[in-house]
């Protein structure tokens, strides 16, 4: 099975939150347990022309619509996901999204070290096991990976605003 990384694509300006450093950065989100943060949470975002609601934020931290939401939990019922809504006073509208927990896989072990200077996600199969979704994390910076069967869901529903990339698995 093929696994891609999950990121917006570069055409579309998705919603850039404002003040939410200390409540949705990737440092509080790995401390706080899920139930430690707040049952709802709402955020204003910048006021930009071409601004458009994506099926998927990936900053500052990962987050799906609704739609998104309901396809990833057809294929695993156990991941829990906390609802945000984003607000955008200029243009009276608003969007819900949700951040899912995900399990971390690494991407890079330590044993191999001939993998570390490279640039790319490198995924070992027997990690990903039989999961669709889960993050990684290199260089400080969060990447999603996802199943070729969950992102051919997701695409055949009209997602908005996804970028992919095919990842290497070993």
């Amino acid at each position: 099975m093929k696994y891609f990384l999950l990121s917006v694509d570069k055409k579309y300006e998705p919603p850039r939150l404002v003040k939410w450093y200390g409540i949705l950065d990737q440092k509080t989100l790995k401390r706080s347990a899920r139930y430690q943060m707040p049952e709802h949470l709402l955020f204003s975002v910048e006021k930009h022309m071409q601004m458009v609601y994506t099926d998927v934020l990936t900053y500052p931290c990962f987050m799906v619509s609704g739609m998104v939401r309901d396809v990833i939990r057809k294929y695993d019922a156990s991941i829990y996901f906390q609802r945000i809504v984003l607000y955008d006073g200029e243009r009276k509208k608003s969007g819900a999204y949700y951040i899912p927990y995900l399990e971390n896989v690494d991407c890079v072990r330590s044993d191999d070290l001939r993998l570390i200077h490279m640039r790319q996600i490198i995924v070992y199969r027997d990690d990903m096991a039989e999961r669709v979704i889960a993050k990684t994390e290199k260089e400080n910076c969060q990447h999603i990976i996802v199943r070729m069967d969950l992102i051919e869901s997701i695409l055949r529903r009209g997602a908005v605003g996804i970028g992919l990339q095919e990842i290497s698995m070993i």
